[in-house]
């Protein structure tokens, strides 16, 4: 992966965290509510992020993180 890549694996990661602090502790969200919140655009580019959102996801998962 690429340093872009790289940072935007990290700004998902940010908004899963953002997302989920916000939430009941038993609560989830969908990659899509992370990619939306990243995402600059107001069309539907976020769709784009799908992967990459999952992609944080996981890490955040194996770094015990959620």
């Amino acid at each position: 992966m690429d340093a872009s890549g790289d940072q935007q694996v990290l700004r998902l990661e940010r908004a899963i965290l953002e997302l989920l602090d916000g939430r009941a502790p038993t609560a989830t969200i969908c990659p899509s509510d992370a990619a939306r919140a990243v995402y600059d655009g107001d069309d539907d580019g976020w769709r784009a992020l799908m992967e990459p959102a999952r992609r944080a996801a996981r890490r955040l998962t194996e770094a015990g993180a959620v």
